[in-house]
Order: C-alpha cells, then structure tokens, then sequence
C-alpha cells in the first residue's frame, strides 16, 4: 500500500483530512471536467465540495455549478459573490439531501470525492438513492470512497473483514494522527461501491481503484 497523500498535501480540513481537490484535480476531477465539455448547459453539483476547487474547475470549464457543504469556506464564498450566475454556495448536510435548497434543481452532473466513507453504510445509501432522484436522465455521478486497500486501511483490522453494512470504524492512531481524520469511517472495496451503483438503479460506467487505493466510480442515471 502506497501513502495515500504527497508530502506537500499536509493542511487538513476540521477533522476530515487534506483537501486535495482544492490543491489539484484528480483522475475522476478530470472525468467530470471533461464531460461538461460534451454537452451545452451542464447543471453541475460538488457535494461535500470543502473549499470548493472541483467546483471552481468546472464553472470554468462552462457548467453552472452549485457546490455544498456543511462548512462555509472564504475564499469560495466570494468566488460565487463575483459571479453568482455561474457558481453558488449552499450550506447543505449531505445526510439529509435533497433539502429544501436543493430540492428544486435537477443536475447533469453530481461530484462528491472523498466524502461518502464518513457515512454508515444506511446513510450512504440514503444519499445515493437521492442523488439518483436529483440527477436527470443521463445524468453522471463521480463518486470516490477512501479504500481499504489504501494506506488508511493500515490497522483497520477486523472491519475490514466485516460486510460493508457493519464496518464502520475510526482508524488506527498512526492514521488518525497522519491524516487529521477523525472519528469513524467505512472504508470501501471498489465491489461494495459498484453494488451501492447498482441497488440504486445506476448504471455503472466506470470502476476503479487508484494508485494510493482508493475507490473511483462514474454512473449515470439511465432514465
């Protein structure tokens, strides 16, 4: 198992790691980016969107995009101040979507990195299953789950063992104290988040694990 970070992604974010999104984009950053460039008029949601980089990515990129989180962050605040028509800020929990901010807005395209494993297994497919009824048809979801096959799941000990309905757990000291993650998470197999895909009615377009080992998936909503 690779370190799951860079040495210079060391600033970590109320307790929930390093916000690397707001450093670089990533593989599956790219796949969303890239899809805006395929149609006209993308609707575009980064759930869990910390300081808000994907976001700002993909409102550049052409799309009109809402990003929310539970923590309002400065510098995207202001960033959807200067242009409101292109980028917005919703203060939302992601255990309690859609919410009545976020009820009334279809989407093209959904983006939620590294967020769901902080979510027992129930809560994740409750958001799931929303998100599927806020996409439009031939909507994609990006999704990313921090793996057990990743340096966190080093000292993760029997919850890896156990089904995803039941693992949910902090992690070891040396990861907790590494990585500034705190509290419990499940930690995904890329088989778990392919099943979660599929008992929502999504149809999986792509699936992997990345080099630090970590679970990637794009789906869309068929219809």
């Amino acid at each position: 198992m690779q370190n799951l970070y860079g040495d210079h992604l060391k600033k970590t974010v109320h307790g929930f790691g390093v916000d690397i999104s707001s450093q670089r984009a990533d593989d599956l950053d790219k796949k969303a980016l890239t899809f805006i460039t395929t149609r006209d008029g993308i609707k575009a949601l980064d759930l869990a969107c910390g300081q808000g980089g994907q976001a700002m990515r993909m409102a550049a990129a052409g799309a009109r995009v809402i990003a929310s989180d539970l923590i309002e962050h400065e510098d995207l605040l202001r960033q959807a101040k200067h242009d409101p028509d292109i980028l917005q800020f919703i203060k939302a929990d992601m255990r309690l979507l859609p919410g009545p901010l976020l009820k009334h807005q279809p989407f093209d395209l959904v983006v939620c990195q590294r967020a769901i494993h902080y979510l027992p297994y129930h809560q994740a497919k409750r958001m799931v299953g929303n998100l599927w009824h806020m996409l439009n048809p031939k909507g994609r979801l990006y999704l990313s789950a921090s793996g057990i096959e990743s340096e966190l799941g080093q000292g993760y000990g029997a919850q890896a063992n156990r089904n995803i309905e039941s693992r949910f757990a902090p992690l070891s000291p040396e990861m907790t104290s590494k990585h500034g993650i705190n509290g419990s998470v499940c930690l995904y197999t890329v088989e778990d988040a392919v099943r979660l895909m599929y008992e929502h009615g999504f149809a999986v377009i792509d699936a992997f694990s990345s080099a630090f080992g970590n679970v990637k998936i794009v789906a869309e909503r068929e219809k």
